[in-house]
């Protein structure tokens, strides 16, 4: 690969400052990694990945990626709120029962989704991937 010359580099850097004003960041070798997170994920969907646990189905939080709700006993899923655009929680279900247990899908009032239901056997895992466009709900159920 061809090396490139102290001249031609201060030439090349001068050239793309401007480029790199208008996009928000540094045009020289000497960026940080703040400055490309203030030019990145400025939609007001982004939220850092994060995770929570809960106890219920019922109201599960938005402000998290994902969800490890764990249930003993048949439930109707919902979100607590509506994500805004762009937005996707991922929730892990584990049935801690030691029988199979159903968790009903909403799919209407904002929720669009694949099935009205799904079970999950004794002690296993189900998941639901809720994204969601500002208005509606898209909920895919996995079992």
């Amino acid at each position: 690969m061809p090396q490139i010359k102290a001249a031609d580099k201060s030439n090349l850097v001068a050239l793309l400052v401007p480029f790199a004003k208008a996009v928000g960041r540094k045009a020289d070798n000497n960026h940080t990694h703040s400055d490309y997170a203030k030019a990145s994920h400025t939609h007001s969907s982004y939220a850092p990945a994060s995770a929570t646990t809960t106890n219920a189905v019922t109201a599960i939080p938005v402000a998290h990626s994902l969800v490890v709700a764990s249930v003993s006993a048949s439930a109707s899923f919902k979100l607590a709120s509506t994500p805004v655009a762009g937005r996707e929680v991922h929730v892990i279900i584990k049935n801690t029962s030691s029988a199979a247990i159903t968790i009903t899908l909403p799919t209407s009032g904002g929720y669009s989704s694949d099935a009205d239901s799904f079970s999950i056997p004794a002690n296993g895992i189900g998941e639901v991937n809720a994204i969601s466009d500002g208005t509606t709900i898209y909920l895919r159920s996995v079992s």
